[in-house]
């Protein structure tokens, strides 16, 4: 028992000492001698996970497949067509989404001024439309397909309405007529031109005729007209062509002829307007039911191919024809152009150019029929005038080619210093690019004169300042600012430049009748017709001559820098530089 007692007492002794030895341990370090201390131990704060939301995923749709093979799809039927003339685009802003931007040429020239040529050159134009409301053209587009002959209504012109009742404004002076000529408007002085425009009432119109069937016989030449009874002059115009542009100039004919009957206030002619629908087939139709309706005179048609139709028609039964085309291949045996031909403008601006000291002439021209007619004409002119057709560069109406036809005719101006001059047979863009370009090849306008034809009696001219100074033939813009105004006071519109010509052909007509007849030997007078386009003749071929006036270009308007000749006589001393 005592020793029970004594064991545990050493137990609890030894437990005793186990406590304090756990308890000096954490009040008081232990000293080791020469010792070095443990490690403090580095305790890392636990990283916070980054929460991300995932990213959506954009689902793909694609496009249900087809069920069956869809059915072939037909070829487009190819079919002729007449070119669209260009729309009017500003040449320095492209719009968004209309086409590739403007090409910049890549080398500018060393000393240019910013006044001589554009940043950078407008773009070129679809080729130029035969059919649009400038009358400087050389040729006819190529006309539709026939179609089935068709009955072709006739009904009479109706009379231009009367102007609103506004202000009257001043309207520009009219050239008074000479002694030498036949007068189609009548001499107008400036002091009674600032009169308000006189308006008579054009005398009642008839009821429409009767549709006839077409027949493949010529009628029987139609006989003269009673003494009291009114001749009629039938207008033939494609009223219902498919194309609104052509539809629209037809519109315009019609418009300038009623205008010019109202004007003239000719008692003895009645004037009824015949559709051809722009179908040189339908034009022969409506020439015979013309002819049968008593027609002494035929104006129109418009295109070369309906032109070449009528004749065979009008021909045999002894009916003159006044038509507007330029063709001359369709031209003769009573068949008469009032249109403006190429022949007459280069006549012009190469003698006048010559007298100015520019005997050195190159030509810039379309690469096509018309760029032929043009070169002959000017190395006959150019003979005529002592002066010589140094070059010919022919362009095509792209921006590749007008570059390339630029920096060829650059490389010769460079290697010919001799040149003094340049005519540029074109209009609106392609004129546009090709003096752009040119300027950027150092054919620069101060060292080199700029001409033209009437084609660039043109408001797109004015956009290019390049051509401003140079010179081109064309009517005196008195006489087209006159029947601009008379036009605007009677429909309240603008109209195109072609509707002159509508204007002049009816008043011919009245012109006729008052001097006894619509013979070819009146047609022909060899003093002519001063009308609003000025002064013309007929020739024996069907072609005319026209006294032009030379325009220079400013910047938003064409100024009259030599007058036209007041005689043919004068004119034709003009040509060989007397």
């Amino acid at each position: 028992m005592g020793s029970c007692k004594s064991i545990a007492g050493r137990f609890a002794g030894f437990a005793l000492l186990l406590a304090i030895s756990a308890c000096s341990q954490r009040t008081a370090p232990i000293d080791i001698p020469n010792a070095a201390p443990p490690p403090r131990a580095v305790v890392q704060a636990p990283q916070r996970p980054v929460l991300r939301a995932p990213a959506p995923t954009r689902p793909v749709f694609q496009a249900p497949q087809p069920q069956s093979t869809p059915a072939p799809v037909a070829p487009r039927p190819q079919i002729r067509s007449e070119a669209l003339p260009p729309p009017n685009l500003n040449p320095t802003v492209q719009p968004v989404g209309t086409g590739a931007p403007t090409p910049t040429p890549t080398r500018r020239p060393q000393a240019v001024t910013a006044a001589q040529r554009p940043q950078t050159p407008p773009p070129a134009a679809r080729p130029t439309s035969q059919i649009d409301d400038n009358p400087y053209k050389a040729f006819d587009p190529v006309t539709p397909p026939s179609r089935e002959p068709v009955e072709v209504a006739e009904k009479p012109l109706a009379p231009p309405p009367s102007p609103p009742q506004v202000a009257d404004k001043p309207r520009p002076p009219t050239p008074r007529a000479s002694d030498d000529y036949t007068s189609l408007v009548g001499d107008r002085s400036p002091q009674t031109a600032e009169a308000p425009l006189e308006r008579r009432p054009p005398p009642p119109a008839p009821p429409a005729a009767e549709n006839r069937p077409s027949s493949s016989a010529a009628p029987t030449p139609p006989p003269a007209a009673a003494p009291g009874e009114k001749a009629l002059v039938a207008l033939l115009v494609p009223e219902t062509d498919s194309r609104g542009s052509v539809r629209a100039i037809a519109d315009s004919l019609a418009k300038a002829a009623s205008l010019a009957a109202a004007d003239i206030n000719e008692s003895r002619l009645e004037i009824r307007k015949y559709d051809t629908g722009g179908d040189p087939r339908k034009a022969a139709i409506a020439a015979r039911n013309a002819i049968s309706d008593g027609a002494k005179l035929i104006i129109g048609p418009l295109f070369s191919g309906s032109a070449a139709a009528v004749r065979p028609v009008a021909q045999p039964a002894g009916v003159n024809v006044i038509a507007f085309t330029t063709d001359q291949s369709v031209l003769g045996g009573g068949l008469y152009s009032i249109g403006f031909l190429p022949e007459t403008d280069v006549d012009r601006i190469i003698s006048f150019g010559a007298r100015q000291g520019h005997k050195n002439i190159a030509l810039m021209v379309p690469d096509s029929p018309f760029g032929g007619v043009i070169s002959r004409n000017a190395q006959r002119a150019a003979g005529r005038a002592g002066a010589s057709i140094v070059k010919v560069q022919p362009f095509k109406n792209d921006f590749k080619s007008l570059d390339i036809a630029a920096t060829d005719f650059a490389t010769y101006y460079a290697s010919a210093p001799k040149v003094d001059s340049v005519v540029i047979a074109t209009n609106g863009k392609t004129l546009q690019g090709l003096a752009a370009y040119l300027a950027f090849r150092d054919v620069l306008p101060r060292e080199i004169k700029y001409m033209g034809l009437g084609l660039w009696d043109d408001k797109e001219t004015f956009r290019e300042a390049t051509l401003r100074g140079g010179w081109f033939p064309g009517v005196d813009p008195a006489l087209k600012n006159d029947f601009n105004y008379r036009y605007g006071q009677a429909y309240g519109s603008e109209p195109p430049s072609i509707a002159l010509l509508g204007y002049d052909a009816f008043a011919v007509s009245a012109a006729l009748i008052r001097n006894g007849g619509f013979s070819q030997q009146a047609l022909q007078n060899s003093t002519g017709f001063n009308g609003m386009s000025g002064l013309f003749r007929f020739r024996s071929d069907g072609r005319n001559d026209r006294s032009l006036s030379i325009l220079a270009v400013d910047q938003d308007s064409f100024r009259v820098i030599d007058p036209a000749p007041r005689s043919f006589s004068s004119q034709v001393t003009s040509l060989v530089g007397g």
